[in-house]
């Protein structure tokens, strides 16, 4: 999954990364159940179709990375990386290598593209079919084996909403919600469903829709009780969906924009609100691992010197699902380099945009960092079965940013 910088622009800019300025801190959330809050090392507080690629060997590189052969597409930055089917796929991007890591200029975007591929290990790497549309920035969702990709409209134009079914290589346009008040939503997956719902109220209050993708039609979900919200946020853990979501408010900042939760029966339609989350909106990545609800965000803020809330209340933290309480990450490493793709997860592992993995069954943390030559933004991410999968992307040398077009995989314990 990629991320559109264009969705700055959408939020007021008094909102948007508010609290990068202020202090960052690596902190340990104080608040949890006993059984856990020991095995942290904490103490208790108060809760509040194509053509086949060269089929070579991986080249092992340092730090747990491994070159794949190289994939039949050509450099592109901001791709799309889904696993479906056992197989890694990619599509889109854009062949514009854009501004210099940290450089302050204008965005160039570039051509998007259409073409893809697909990689296993076994078969290497295939062409797949064009999407119907460009892919520059998608959404993606995974359900029955099915990826379905809501991506982002050509100026003044419609989203498209579609499917790519791996078996048949074949692409499906989908209908649109009627409630077309989202144009660049996000999406989760349930058994059944693809969930679509508002990254944010703060343009107004937008309804939250489901796609069945037996009936092949949309539905409007119950009314999220943490409506408004921004930064939004939606899990899915058996069948309940889970949103989080600061207050959105006249004036941001002067309070903790901490994280509100809420849980979804999706059966009953019935919806029961959490304790508050002690941590604050700054990285709306969730995930589920198991059974706790994971924001893996190292850092922390204290709301700066206008604002100061006399604390430093850390960016990410972890909810026990079956506990039924907020607890903190467990000993948190320092931030280090970003990562150079989006966080991915999978079974008990977490990689975070700061290139740390957090494995919630050993309560460790082990540096993902990136492979040798490789990209330092804008990479295409999945977890792909047991590993980290890496492609494309933007690397910086001096003030020249270069367009990539390798492969690689990060294995959890690689050394």
């Amino acid at each position: 999954m990629t991320q559109d910088p264009r969705a700055a622009g959408s939020v007021p800019p008094e909102r948007r990364r508010m609290l990068i300025t202020v202090g960052v801190a690596a902190i340990v959330i104080v608040i949890g159940i006993a059984s856990l809050a020991n095995a942290l090392g904490q103490g208790p507080a108060t809760a509040p179709s194509g053509s086949s690629g060269v089929a070579a060997s991986a080249v092992q590189a340092p730090g747990g990375w491994v070159r794949l052969p190289d994939p039949p597409l050509s450099a592109r930055r901001a791709a799309t990386a889904v696993w479906v089917a056992s197989n890694v796929v990619i599509v889109g991007g854009y062949d514009a290598a854009g501004c210099p890591a940290n450089a302050d200029c204008a965005i160039v975007l570039g051509a998007a593209l259409n073409d893809g591929a697909r990689y296993d290990a076994t078969r290497g790497w295939t062409s797949i079919v064009p999407a119907p549309v460009s892919i520059g920035y998608a959404e993606t969702a995974i359900v029955g084996g099915i990826a379905y990709f809501w991506v982002l409209p050509a100026e003044d134009g419609l989203p498209t909403f579609m499917a790519y079914d791996l078996a048949t290589d074949s692409w499906t346009r989908l209908p649109l919600p009627p409630a077309i008040g989202m144009v660049s939503p996000r999406l989760v997956a349930t058994a059944d469903a693809v969930i679509a719902y508002p990254a944010s109220n703060e343009l107004g209050d937008r309804v939250d829709q489901a796609y069945d993708v037996a009936a092949g039609t949309w539905r409007v979900l119950p009314v999220d009780p943490l409506m408004p919200s921004f930064d939004r946020s939606m899990v899915v853990s058996g069948g309940k969906l889970i949103s989080l979501g600061p207050e959105n408010v006249r004036d941001p900042g002067v309070k903790p924009p901490v994280y509100r939760a809420a849980i979804l029966d999706l059966a009953t339609g019935e919806w029961r609100r959490l304790h508050d989350a002690p941590i604050v909106a700054n990285d709306s990545t969730w995930f589920v691992a198991g059974s706790l609800l994971v924001n893996p965000s190292l850092g922390g803020a204290d709301g700066g010197q206008t604002n100061n809330w006399g604390r430093m209340i850390p960016f990410g933290g972890m909810f026990d699902l079956e506990g039924d309480a907020w607890i903190g990450l467990p000993n948190p490493p320092p931030e280090g380099q970003s990562f150079a793709g989006a966080p991915v997860a999978g079974g008990d592992v977490i990689v975070n945009r700061q290139g740390w993995s957090l494995d919630v069954g050993t309560l460790s943390w082990q540096r993902v960092g990136g492979p040798p030559g490789g990209p330092d933004s804008e990479a295409a991410t999945a977890w792909a079965g047991d590993h980290l999968f890496l492609f494309g992307g933007s690397r910086t040398d001096g003030n020249i940013a270069t367009l990539l077009d390798a492969a690689w995989e990060w294995r959890p314990g690689g050394s």
